[in-house]
């Protein structure tokens, strides 16, 4: 699963980096994941499904990088602080962390939408990077600094409008 590319490895060799990766399960996580490896950076692959992130980290270890799954929901606060609490008593450092975990293809339009599906919605995908950021930045500062990347949708620059798909 690794990318055959490595192109400008001088600029983005990442030996000895500790990156993690929210929502790698799937989609653009899993692609974040595998480009941080191929780049040498060990990446803890996090999603609240565990079986997709083994098959992550399994794909990512088979080519020749390293990589761990976690199941971490970025909704549970618990789930989250757990999860920091680990990389902290091993005595391990955050280099990167990759805000990505997201829900998208909301069921309906907005006029039409229930409470529960909005609270989700912001949940995942606004509360959830706020959530992760705040428990694993002390990790960061502690090992002087890193990099947060976090991932948005381009609907947040246009959204849906009458007649798109969805609406």
């Amino acid at each position: 699963m690794l990318p055959s590319f490595a192109p400008h490895r001088e600029i983005f060799d990442l030996p000895d980096r500790l990156a993690v990766v929210t929502g790698a399960g799937s989609g653009l996580g899993r692609m974040f994941a595998s480009v941080l490896a191929a780049y040498g950076a060990e990446v803890c692959c996090l999603d609240r499904d565990l079986s997709t992130v083994e098959e992550t980290a399994t794909d990512i270890t088979r080519a020749g990088g390293k990589a761990l799954a976690a199941a971490v929901d970025v909704t549970d606060e618990v789930s989250v602080r757990a999860f920091a609490s680990v990389i902290s008593g091993q005595g391990r450092t955050i280099d990167i962390l990759v805000n990505n975990a997201g829900v998208t293809g909301l069921p309906t339009r907005i006029h039409e939408m229930d409470d529960q599906t909005w609270t989700t919605a912001i949940d995942v995908n606004l509360s959830g990077t706020f959530r992760c950021t705040r428990a694993l930045l002390p990790s960061m500062i502690a090992g002087g600094g890193g990099s947060i990347v976090n991932i948005s949708s381009i609907m947040g620059l246009g959204g849906f409008y009458p007649g798109s798909p969805g609406i």
